[in-house]
């Protein structure tokens, strides 16, 4: 029995578990698991098994689902795997995103590293109840904040902001019509980024994820004939939740498949384990876990609008 690939050189790290909304979209905001953020000791555990392994991290995501600027030690996380000559991305939903904090990702980030920023919906309105506990106007300012303060000091590192759109019936099918672009950027969102030229923008629509619960969602779910896209990650990236357990992908937000905890065990012994090796070959043969079964890769599980809804 051959192990896995060769250990991964893109690593996520869960630096939070917690989140400080609740979007009406997403598992995590269901989650009844509890892990909060992810312990200094765990942290510097993890960054000694990772100098072992055997190639070098040159991705660290530190994002899971959660909030990253929940764990107060973030820039400490960065700096450590900086130091191992890694590239930074994580997701944010910038409510957090304070003047101290600003000047900390001027002073310990560059242009090999990536923040994500969420805004939601086709409206500011729609946004807002989305994302439960956000707010457009303040939370956009942050990030403006941070754009000028970015153009200021001359600090590159890229900025993105992410919109998720449950759509109606219609825009899904015309996602399928290769001559449309269903999903533009939202008007509210250019225009209030439209003096930063160098911000970037991701648009898709909401996806079902695996453990996203139907029955307490006020949407409704569309299974498309074909997939829109994407790759499985879980050939060549390895996730590290915040109280050490391992699972397969970025999909596993629950932490529903656990393969390990670097506690036990080191990371690079859990990938080249027989529980991670079997995982992958029932990947790889197609017979899917309940959680891969689930997984908008290959279930196309799309959210949806009701007449009722937004």
């Amino acid at each position: 029995m051959s192990r896995p690939n060769l250990f991964p050189d893109v690593v996520r790290i869960e630096s939070s578990g917690a989140c400080n909304f609740k979007c009406r979209h997403c598992s995590q905001a269901q989650s009844k698991s509890g892990r909060g953020v992810m312990p200094l000791p765990l942290f510097d555990l993890l960054v000694s098994q990772l100098k072992k392994a055997p190639r070098g991290v040159r991705v660290a995501v530190l994002y899971h689902g959660g909030e990253p600027f929940l764990n107060k030690n973030l820039f400490y996380f960065i700096d450590a795997l900086k130091n191992m000559g890694a590239s930074i991305k994580f997701n944010s939903n910038a409510s957090l995103l304070t003047l101290d904090i600003q000047k900390e990702i001027i002073r310990h980030m560059d242009a090999k590293d990536h923040i994500v920023f969420s805004f939601d919906g086709n409206t500011i309105e729609e946004n807002n109840y989305i994302r439960v506990n956000g707010n457009f106007e303040s939370d956009s300012q942050n990030v403006m904040s941070l754009l000028r303060m970015m153009e200021e000091s001359n600090c590159k590192v890229k900025i993105t902001v992410s919109n998720v759109r449950v759509c109606l019936e219609e825009e899904l099918d015309l996602l399928y019509n290769e001559q449309s672009n269903v999903l533009k950027t939202p008007d509210y969102i250019r225009e209030r980024f439209s003096k930063y030229p160098n911000v970037l923008y991701e648009n898709n629509p909401a996806m079902r994820w695996p453990s996203y619960n139907m029955q307490e969602s006020i949407y409704s779910l569309r299974k498309l004939d074909k997939k829109l896209g994407g790759l499985c990650s879980a050939f060549d990236t390895i996730t590290v939740l915040s109280n050490g357990d391992v699972v397969p992908c970025c999909y596993d937000i629950n932490g529903e498949v656990i393969l390990g905890n670097i506690e036990q065990d080191s990371i690079t012994s859990i990938w080249e384990s027989a529980t991670y090796h079997e995982f992958i070959g029932r990947l790889s043969r197609r017979d899917l876990d309940e959680l891969c079964k689930n997984c908008v890769l290959f279930s196309n599980e799309y959210l949806m609008q009701r007449c009722e809804n937004w």
